[in-house]
């Protein structure tokens, strides 16, 4: 998880981009962030493509790189929730994702068209599990544009901590999200005192029989979670259930549903799955950026240099 929040960071390094091209708001009505973690849920949330790009290129460095499997798809999140007055509320986020031979892996998203009326943008990652690098941009700028390269460590349980202060700090020791991204970081960085005890939660996991998603043979388990009553103030149990269908084949997963009261019910799923191994062109980055490299995930001075 450590893995996501540091690509989020990375991430926020590009979001003066995004801002430059925002319209700018009525100065009454806005409230100046006082935090790193104030900053990146703002703007997240604002832009709902940020987080899951980063969640679709992050996973892969928690295991082995996935080589001699490419694909590309198209993932969409979508998320459903009702309210206790039963009004609902539905989001959804549409991101392309690509994962060559090597096991890169790149994800874009488009930003909202209000960012920039005359020119499409998109905020772009791309993961080199290999390597251990993470590279964020955004595209459609008219005088070049910035990559962030991060580079990661390995993931061993007793790999340290970064020794960072404030926010920095806040975010890499945070529990991990929820499984809806779509409200940004703000499901990040979370109390303690809201994370259920494990010690007193039931889980059950089932098999579910094989399916066929979108051409490919998956295969499925159903959890049920119960967190009883009184642990997180609530005065009866709470059922979370969900379900991944992974591909064996490709070793992704394919369908993902989680059905949350608390959040609402959350679908991850791949369509228009193509098996040809992408343009390594895609894996680059841009001709004509500046590349801004943190060779140090502790280090504040970054190196730069036009590509």
């Amino acid at each position: 998880m450590r893995v996501i929040l540091w690509t989020a960071l990375a991430a926020a390094s590009v979001l003066p981009t995004v801002a430059q091209v925002a319209p700018q708001p009525n100065p009454s009505h806005l409230s100046s962030p006082s935090s790193f973690e104030e900053m990146t849920t703002q703007a997240f949330s604002a832009e709902p493509a940020i987080p899951a790009v980063i969640f679709a290129t992050s996973m892969p460095f928690r295991e082995e790189p996935v080589k001699d499997r490419p694909f590309s798809a198209t993932e969409t999140t979508a998320r459903e929730q009702i309210l206790a007055d039963g009004t609902k509320i539905t989001s959804s986020v549409e991101i392309q994702v690509w994962r060559d031979r090597d096991g890169r892996k790149r994800a874009e998203g488009t930003l909202k068209k209000q960012f920039n009326s005359s020119q499409l943008r998109k905020t772009v990652s791309v993961s080199n599990p290999v390597d251990r690098t993470t590279m964020n941009w955004i595209t459609g700028s008219t005088n070049g544009g910035r990559v962030t390269v991060m580079h990661l460590p390995g993931l061993s349980s007793d790999t340290p901590k970064p020794a960072m202060k404030g926010g920095l700090s806040a975010l890499l020791s945070a529990p991990p999200p929820p499984p809806s991204l779509l409200t940004g970081l703000s499901g990040v960085v979370r109390s303690p005192k809201s994370i259920p005890d494990s010690s007193k939660t039931s889980v059950h996991t089932e098999q579910l029989p094989p399916d066929n998603i979108d051409g490919l043979n998956v295969e499925g388990i159903r959890t049920t979670t119960i967190i009883p009553s009184g642990s997180q103030g609530n005065d009866r149990e709470i059922t979370v259930v969900s379900e991944t269908w992974t591909s064996p084949d490709l070793k992704i997963i394919v369908r993902q549903i989680t059905d949350d009261p608390r959040t609402g019910k959350v679908t991850r799923e791949l369509s228009h799955i193509d098996r040809a191994d992408p343009d390594p062109a895609l894996f680059q980055a841009p001709a004509g950026y500046t590349i801004k490299d943190f060779p140090d995930i502790t280090s504040s001075t970054p190196t730069e240099a036009k590509h």
